[in-house]
C-alpha cells in the first residue's frame, strides 16, 4: 500500500493495482499471477507521474513494471529466477533495489540502468523503518546495510536493526 493507493491480489492470484482508494480510478490488472513478494512507489515528479511497481513471481523471477498517471501499467524489466533474487524494493522516486544472493544492486527505475551494486553477505530479509524512510537489508551476521529512502545512500550498522519487513 502505498498512501491512497494499494496493490492487491485476490483468491486467484490476479494482480491490480489501485490507483485510488476512493473509487475514483479503475483498478488496473498487473500481468503477473500469485506473487510471493509485491511492492508499490507512488512517483511524484513533475513529467514522471505513475507507480513503479517491483513484484517476484512464484518461479522467483523478479518484475518491474510503471504506470502513468492514468495508469496504464506496462511490464518495463524482469530477473531471472536463476540470479538468486531475495528480494526487490521500490524507493521512493522509482529507484529500485534488487537483493540478490550475494549482492544488493540499486537501478533507475525508469531506464532499468545500474546505479550502483555492493557485494555483501547473504541477506535474510528486508525491513522498513516505521515512519518508511529507512529500508534495512539484515545479513546473516550480525547487521546489515540501511539505505535511506530519500537519498539512496546506504550505511552498515552492526547490529539493532528493529524494522518491519517489506513484504508486512
Amino acid at each position: 500500500r502505498e498512501g491512497d493507493a494499494a496493490l492487491t491480489v485476490d483468491q486467484s492470484g490476479s494482480v491490480r493495482l489501485w490507483p485510488a482508494l476512493d473509487g475514483s480510478l479503475e483498478p488496473q490488472p498487473v500481468k503477473l499471477r500469485a506473487p510471493r513478494q509485491m511492492h508499490l512507489a507512488r512517483r511524484t515528479r513533475p513529467g514522471d507521474e505513475g507507480f513503479t511497481l517491483a513484484l517476484i513471481d512464484a518461479a522467483g523471477r523478479g518484475h518491474v513494471y510503471r504506470s502513468d498517471a492514468v495508469c496504464v501499467v506496462e511490464e518495463l524489466a524482469s530477473l531471472r529466477a536463476d540470479s538468486g533474487l531475495r528480494s526487490l524494493d521500490v524507493l521512493p522516486g522509482g529507484v529500485l533495489l534488487a537483493a540478490l544472493h550475494q549482492s544488493l544492486r540499486a537501478f533507475d527505475g525508469k531506464t532499468w540502468r545500474r546505479r550502483w551494486s555492493r557485494s555483501i553477505a547473504s541477506i535474510t530479509g528486508p525491513r522498513w523503518s516505521a515512519d518508511g524512510a529507512l529500508l534495512a537489508l539484515p545479513v546473516s551476521w550480525a547487521g546489515g546495510l540501511v539505505v535511506d529512502a530519500a537519498t539512496g545512500t546506504t550505511r552498515f550498522e552492526r547490529c539493532g536493526l528493529a524494522f518491519q519487513r517489506s513484504d508486512d
